[in-house]
């Protein structure tokens, strides 16, 4: 084996090895999280993290993802990672929390499912990542009430309001992602033939 072939497979097993893939995983998250619209009616803006977390738990074995997901958390302690300029302890216990704590248990319920189908067919797959999204949707809606509750918005934990501002405002977009994910999928499988 030559001196270049030597070094292309080092590199190639620098590249392919699990700490690089779960730093690439959390990195692309972060590029996602700054894809945003905010909503003038909800404290909680639309962005492209859930559809990172539905990539990966697709793409990736449980352990890969679900430590890319909580490499990303973690970076959120000490980098402007999340979709505003914030981080710190602080941004766990914001309005968005229960958003982040769902998405390490997102990434394993995908990868897992995924896993488990071996090559699941588009509806399967759709019926994953809905379930995904629902949990995601419903545990921030939970944590928003809870939020509205501690800051004094509202004088009880008021979930139809955590319903209401939390998950009705994002459903269309995450089906519009869940869509993106299984026609793109479809496409992979097409061109592999």
């Amino acid at each position: 084996m030559s001196y270049s072939q030597t070094k292309k497979s080092w590199l190639f097993g620098v590249l392919s090895s699990p700490v690089v893939n779960i730093l690439e995983g959390s990195l692309f998250l972060a590029l996602l999280a700054k894809i945003t619209l905010p909503l003038p009616f909800t404290p909680i803006p639309v962005t492209f993290q859930t559809l990172g977390i539905y990539c990966i738990g697709v793409a990736c074995s449980p352990t890969i993802a679900v430590s890319s997901v909580i490499a990303y958390l973690l970076e959120g302690l000490f980098f402007p990672v999340f979709y505003s300029s914030e981080y710190g302890v602080a941004t766990f216990f914001g309005p968005t929390a229960g958003y982040l704590y769902a998405f390490p248990l997102v990434a394993l319920f995908i990868s897992l499912l995924y896993r488990r189908f071996k090559n699941p067919n588009s509806y399967v797959l759709g019926s994953i990542l809905a379930g995904a999204a629902f949990i995601t949707l419903l545990l921030g809606s939970l944590w928003l009430a809870c939020y509205f509750y501690m800051t004094s918005i509202t004088d009880k934990v008021d979930l139809v309001l955590g319903l209401q501002l939390g998950a009705a405002p994002f459903v269309i977009g995450e089906t519009l992602k869940i869509l993106l994910i299984v026609q793109g999928r479809k496409a992979l499988q097409f061109f592999e033939k």
